[in-house]
Formats: structure tokens, sequence, C-alpha cells
């Protein structure tokens, strides 16, 4: 008991949020830290009644088996501040001198802050992944209107030639069709001599 209440004293003098739980994952006595930090107060969070303060979607993640260290990131509800608050938790499990499961410590720092700037972060990289998938898209429709307006212009220019050589055609079959002086002096001639 002696070494049970050092141990106590212990806890409630550092730094982080710490709970003294039992083997079983239970507490079995008072914890003023986490009244502290939850606003619950004893005996309401004896037993497994401690993780009603934890979220519920957070709550599987304590269940640990007997004498394996765990490590968790959990939210747990601030009665100080009406909110959710992120926790790196850690349960290590105290063995006595035959090797004996006999407690387990659950060191709770905040780590509100960092999961903050990680949601920041990535709610910046997804933004950034959306502008340039935008960009892309955007790139690719530029592109196909460029082709669009190229096939454009170069039908327009086959039609624009296509009706530029067709008078030329026309000019030149006139041009072979004509008389040549020679020919017709011997129409003439033969003409002429018929009617001899």
């Amino acid at each position: 008991l002696r070494d049970e209440s050092r141990l106590r004293a212990l806890i409630q003098s550092m730094p982080v949020h710490v709970l003294l739980l039992e083997p079983d994952g239970t507490v079995a006595a008072p914890q003023p830290v986490w009244e502290k930090l939850t606003g619950k107060r004893w005996p309401d969070y004896r037993g497994r009644a401690w993780r009603e303060r934890v979220h519920e979607e957070d709550r599987a993640k304590l269940d640990v088996e007997m004498g394996q260290e765990k490590r968790v990131e959990i939210r747990v509800w601030s009665e100080a501040e009406r909110a959710w608050r992120w926790f790196d938790m850690r349960i290590v499990p105290m063995r006595g001198p035959t090797g004996r499961v006999e407690a387990s410590i659950a060191a709770l720092a905040d780590v509100t802050e960092r999961k903050a700037d990680e949601e920041r972060r990535e709610l910046l990289l997804h933004d950034m992944r959306h502008r340039l998938k935008l960009r892309d898209v955007l790139v690719e429709e530029d592109a196909a209107q460029l082709v669009a307006v190229s096939q454009h212009v170069e039908h327009d220019r086959c039609r624009a030639l296509g009706r530029l050589e067709l008078p030329s055609l026309h000019a030149r079959g006139a041009i072979e069709h004509q008389d040549h002086p020679h020919r017709s002096l011997r129409r003439e001639r033969e003409h002429v001599g018929r009617h001899v």
C-alpha cells in the first residue's frame, strides 16, 4: 500500500495525464488527473466506466491483451473546453517480483495541435491535387479545341484552293479550244476548193 501511494503521488505530479489501471484495464481507485481532465467524479468512472469519456469510435483501441504494451491515439472529452481533444496514449504493464502483471500505467500526451496541423496539411494537399487535376482537364480541353480549330482552318484552306484551281482549269480549256491561225486558213482553203 505504501508503494502504491507513492506511485499515485508520482503519477499525479507528472506533466502528462496518467491513469493507474488494473490488470484487466479497469479503474479501482480515484484518479484526480482523470477527473480534472474529463470532469467525471468518483465513483462515476469506476471499473470500465472511465471509457465513457473516450470517443466511442476510439474505445476499441483500448482493448489490450494482458501484459501487452500498447500505443494508440484517442479522443478524450475535455470538460473544461467542452470539446474532444486528441491524445497519444501509451499503456505499459507493471509486473511484480514474480513477473505477474499487477497494474498498468496509461500515459496520455495531448497531441491536439499536431493533429490539427496534420489535418490542415491534408486539406492543403487535397486542394493542390484537385487544382492539378483541374489544370490537366483544362489543358486537355484546350488541346482538343486547338485541334478542332486547326482542322477547321485546314478545311477552309482546302476549299479556298479548290475554288482558285477551278477557274484556272476552265481558262486552260478555253485556250485549248481556240482556233489556231494556221488551222483557220486551212479550213478556208478546203472550203473554197470544194466549190471550184
